[in-house]
């Protein structure tokens, strides 16, 4: 009788290991309802808010930016909508206002997530994500510390949850190579490695996510070592390492510019072409039954005059405008 207590003992814990070899109990399923996600993103604004509606500068601005975000999630039912750093410019008072117009900005719009830049974190900017921190948007990035210490001053990711529930965890990192020459000159602050930052955060992430979008804020040919890691689906790198831009074609009447995506190993690399707050950058994911990225569809939206501007943006304008004459004025006394 003993044994054959044991032997179904045996059996049992046979069958129970099997089971844990076989079944991941780190990552959550796949939402099988989900077929594609719409992933929107902006970077490398430096500055720009508003563009002055005239022939050579006709693109661009956060009020456009709010009405068109509004009209895609109205047809679009699972949407993120990203920032890639360097959205900020300098440090005068004119700067100082532009970056709490754009914290007024992304929040009106909804943001999902910011991973700073470094023209927003290094002295000339005079720390502008300071004016982030009462909660307009949240600030991501895994490897960006106090100089001394080992922990991110920011949330290293976040969890994105869409209409439909599917749970996107993004990731937010620096590469060293951009962000560390600006940081040495007596911010307090260290970029750390970004590799070993993502491969600290992401199994937690993967315990609460089905996909794992990384924001990068550094270049494609930077992100190679990032897409070796296990378990990364896309990687949106944000910062321009060059001045190509394109424009959508003048002898037709469309205001779209299809981009590549690339891949590296099974990791979808998207290299962003958005600049100058003048276009909004859309990826059509669709998914596959195992909740895997499958087609990527790339395309800049240029912000022209088919999109009326968000009154609520307006007002946010006309306030700016206003605290720019008082000091013009103030100044002329």
């Amino acid at each position: 009788m003993r044994k054959g207590h044991t032997a179904m003992k045996q059996f049992l814990v046979l069958i129970a290991a099997i089971t844990a070899a076989t079944t991941s109990p780190h990552v959550v399923k796949p939402h099988s309802n989900v077929r594609s996600l719409v992933i929107l993103y902006t970077s490398s604004a430096r500055g720009q808010i508003r563009t002055c509606n005239c022939t050579k500068f006709r693109f661009g601005g956060y009020g456009r930016e709010s009405t068109l975000v509004k009209s895609l999630r109205s047809t679009n039912q699972d949407v993120l909508l990203l920032e890639g750093g360097d959205l900020t410019g300098g440090d005068n008072f004119q700067a100082r206002l532009k970056t709490d117009v754009a914290a007024q900005a992304l929040k009106l719009a909804g943001y999902n997530a910011l991973t700073p830049g470094e023209e927003d974190i290094g002295p000339a900017a005079g720390q502008a994500m300071k004016r982030f921190k009462s909660g307009p948007v949240p600030i991501i990035c895994a490897n960006l510390h106090t100089t001394g210490d080992t922990k991110p001053i920011y949330a290293p990711y976040v969890i994105v949850e869409t209409k439909n529930h599917l749970k996107v965890g993004v990731i937010g990192l620096m590469d060293k190579s951009v962000g560390g020459s600006l940081l040495e000159k007596g911010s307090g602050l260290t970029v750390g490695d970004p590799l070993a930052a993502l491969k600290s955060a992401l199994p937690a992430l993967r315990k609460k996510s089905s996909l794992t979008i990384v924001v990068f804020h550094g270049a494609p040919d930077d992100a190679e070592k990032l897409a070796s890691v296990k378990d990364i689906d896309l990687i949106l790198c944000t910062h321009r390492s060059d001045r190509d831009i394109v424009f959508p074609d003048k002898t037709k009447d469309s205001n779209e510019v299809g981009v590549p995506v690339g891949k590296t190993g099974g990791v979808v690399v998207v290299k962003s072409g958005t600049a100058s707050n003048w276009s909004l950058g859309r990826l059509d994911i669709s998914l596959t039954a195992q909740g895997r990225i499958g087609d990527v569809k790339h395309t800049l939206l240029y912000l022209d005059r088919r999109y009326p501007e968000d009154p609520k943006m307006v007002k946010i304008y006309e306030d700016y405008s206003k605290k720019v004459t008082a000091a013009v004025l103030a100044a002329s006394k």
